[in-house]
């Protein structure tokens, strides 16, 4: 899942702020390239496994 497909100084939030004139390209280039993992204190250790196991397939691609 993308969290913040627009970072954050480019949110809708910051127009019309010093924030939205900000310089930030490491920023702009990690929106695009973050992986987020569904991984919370609730899930099982089976269910950690199979995402990690997801993952380790993808990654030997």
């Amino acid at each position: 899942m993308v969290y913040y497909a627009r970072p954050m100084h480019l949110q809708g939030a910051f127009a019309n702020t010093v924030s939205a004139l900000a310089c930030c390209p490491v920023t702009e280039r990690l929106c695009g390239s973050v992986l987020s993992l569904p991984i919370d204190p609730y899930k099982t250790k089976d269910e950690v496994d199979a995402v990690v196991s997801a993952l380790k397939r993808v990654c030997e691609l």
